[in-house]
């Protein structure tokens, strides 16, 4: 062994390359920790796709539980519609980075108080996506396990909340995983209609197609309240908008690409899914809230039930899943214009997770299954109302923005042709769906009430934000709690002063890693040592005012303290990152070191599989001729 070198193992290029490898096959379609066209599309499909499940069932009910059904009709001509709104969240997408969605867009375009209602409109919204994701689950899991229709209430409430404790523990690399879920299940969906119609005969397709000419029987007032209704099918469009900060540059295009997959693969399944289901099942025999798997049951394999089953309850508790990330980052929007108070915005110590607004989050959807008792009509009309809400001050604030800035041409036309439309949606739901209305009405003049005492100072407010981490991390050395802590750009200003070749990686005090590198400075004949401890923050977005953790704080100064016994000069710096390994990586790039000295890890396979293996991460990004070393 050459003078130098640590003691410990090192990762040779036959190992990293087996580290590397299968981490590669994740990384399709990120950059720089960045969505891509597929990833937003899967995060975003998660939600939306999920429609195809229940919403069928219920305008089938609605409009009458009887064929022919106009049903998947409305389902299509609102999907044309659809199409122009999709347009203006693209436009949202690029214009609100910050991803604040309506909250931004009302806003700019009226006032912050206008805003705030935007949020608590998307907030009823994402609870009732909650409520009714994880019941419509249920009733998927109920098709196989008949047991489980006596306990959807408590089994829906059960997987909220566990869904809540992963969000609070902070779950990473949830958009690939999101990504195979939405993949999967549009995958069995289109199976599971092209074995259905190569098994229909001329008859069975007259009475399909009856079901799109259906609504030009209807007389007027249904016919708009099918229209009104059949929006429920596509919600969940505005989860592009609240991922913004999250996608890849330029947004406005990686927006734009996400929106055509995923209008494109709706449109490809919910009407032709709506007019099987309505036209070959005979209601009085089945349960319409899981239309998709009796239709499976009629025509398909036993695999094919299993199949369509698996993927439903998978991708309706990633919705659930999506819609309380939303949820949460919703209200620290809210925080950040002072409409809800600052310690709604306050983090876990542990786990470095906004674990107050998660928890009201969880809390809201439980009470909602609880007090609907799993009823998908009643959810569904609730959720209508929140839905279009937001919808319509989306729509009209872009076009008041556009028309501000006096942006004309054919999209500022059909903008409006778009705004006329939602509106009109929303108001024929205030108007027929009465009791969803004094519901949605009363829990929005609440929340408007709430909001407005923690602005005028009643109850006590902050401001908070969404950032970038190399502008958290500058932030947060301004405080005073970080006043000897270094960002990455700092250590590279003193490079000149205080040059090193070794950077350790620290999760902890440990005598043994720093031995190790002790032992390598000084046989590479240097003064100084680069110390790094990354603080991990889950979730997409990096709060401005955080600060190292006290774990970090206190590692760091343990650390300087020993090197400066030494005789050493220690350089602590403080990374904030969704990624440790990847942080430690570019950090290494930046700095220029040969090696990177870091401890076995103590955390357990849950916690891996949760947040990921920061050694594999590292790996994949260093470059080759930067040497791993793992000290036991």
């Amino acid at each position: 062994m050459s003078a130098g070198e640590p003691t410990g193992h090192p990762v040779t290029a036959k190992s990293r390359a087996a580290f590397a490898f299968p981490e590669r096959l994740l990384d399709l379609n990120r950059s720089a920790g960045r969505l891509g066209p597929l990833l937003a599309w899967a995060v975003v499909f998660a939600d939306i796709g999920t429609s195809v499940y229940y919403v069928p069932g219920l305008l089938f009910t609605e409009l009458g539980g009887r064929t022919p059904s106009p049903a998947a009709a409305f389902v299509l001509i609102t999907g044309l519609a659809v199409i122009l709104l999709a347009l203006k969240y693209v436009d949202v997408s690029a214009r609100y980075p910050d991803g604040g969605g309506v909250v931004s867009v009302a806003t700019d375009a009226f006032s912050p108080t206008v805003g705030c209602v935007g949020g608590i409109l998307i907030c009823i919204s994402y609870f009732l996506t909650a409520a009714i994701s994880a019941v419509s689950g249920l009733q998927y899991l109920a098709g196989l396990f008949p047991v489980l229709d006596h306990w959807v209430v408590s089994g829906a409430s059960l997987a909220i909340i566990l869904l809540g404790m992963l969000n609070y523990v902070g779950v990473r690399e949830s958009a690939i995983l999101t990504a195979v879920l939405a993949l999967a299940s549009f995958g069995v969906n289109v199976v599971l209609l092209s074995v259905v119609s190569v098994k229909l005969d001329a008859a069975q397709w007259s009475l399909v197609l009856a079901q799109f000419k259906a609504a030009s029987a209807l007389p007027p007032w249904p016919l708009l309240v099918g229209f009104s209704g059949s929006w429920l099918a596509y919600s969940g469009l505005e989860s592009i908008s609240q991922i913004a900060p999250a996608l890849r540059p330029p947004r406005e295009k990686t927006a734009m690409r996400a929106m055509i997959l995923v209008m494109g693969a709706i449109l490809l399944t919910s009407p032709l899914a709506t007019a099987l289901e309505t036209a070959l099942l005979r209601a009085s025999e089945v349960n319409p809230d899981r239309f998709m798997f009796e239709l499976g049951a009629a025509f398909g394999p036993r695999s094919l039930q299993l199949a369509i089953v698996a993927t439903a309850a998978a991708l309706l508790l990633g919705a659930a899943n999506t819609a309380l990330i939303g949820c949460y980052h919703v209200f620290l929007a809210l925080v950040r214009l002072g409409y809800l108070p600052h310690w709604l915005s306050g983090r876990s110590q542990k786990f470095n997770t906004p674990h107050r607004a998660i928890a009201i989050s969880v809390l809201a959807p439980v009470a909602v299954v609880a007090a609907s008792r799993a009823q998908l009509g009643i959810l569904g009309h609730i959720y209508t109302f929140g839905l279009l809400g937001a919808f319509t001050l989306t729509s009209v604030g872009l076009d008041k923005v556009k028309w501000q800035e006096r942006v004309r041409g054919i999209g500022f036309y059909f903008g409006i042709v778009t705004s006329v439309l939602v509106v009109s949606a929303w108001g024929i739901n205030l108007v027929h769906r009465r009791f969803a209305t004094v519901l949605g009405t009363a829990a929005t003049a609440l929340g408007c009430a709430y909001a407005i005492a923690v602005k005028k100072g009643w109850l006590g407010a902050a401001r908070s934000g969404f950032v970038a981490a190399e502008d958290a991390e500058r932030a947060a050395t301004e405080m005073g709690s970080a006043v000897e802590i270094l960002t990455v750009a700092e250590a590279i200003q003193m490079r000149e002063m205080y040059r090193s070749t070794t950077l350790v990686a620290l999760r902890s005090a440990n005598l043994r890693v720093f031995q190790e590198a002790l032992a390598r400075v000084r046989g590479c004949g240097e003064s100084a040592v680069y110390l790094i401890f990354v603080d991990e923050v889950p979730g997409l977005f990096f709060p401005p005012n955080t600060g190292p953790s006290r774990e970090a704080r206190e590692v760091l100064m343990i650390a300087v303290e020993y090197f400066k016994e030494a005789g050493m000069v220690a350089v602590p710096i403080w990374r904030m990152a969704h990624d440790a390994g990847a942080s430690l990586a570019g950090a290494a790039r930046k700095l220029e070191v040969e090696a990177v000295l870091l401890g076995t890890s103590q955390r357990g396979a849950v916690w891996h599989l949760l947040r990921g293996n920061i050694l594999s991460s590292l790996v994949r990004e260093l470059p080759l001729s930067t040497r791993v070393w793992i000290c036991n």
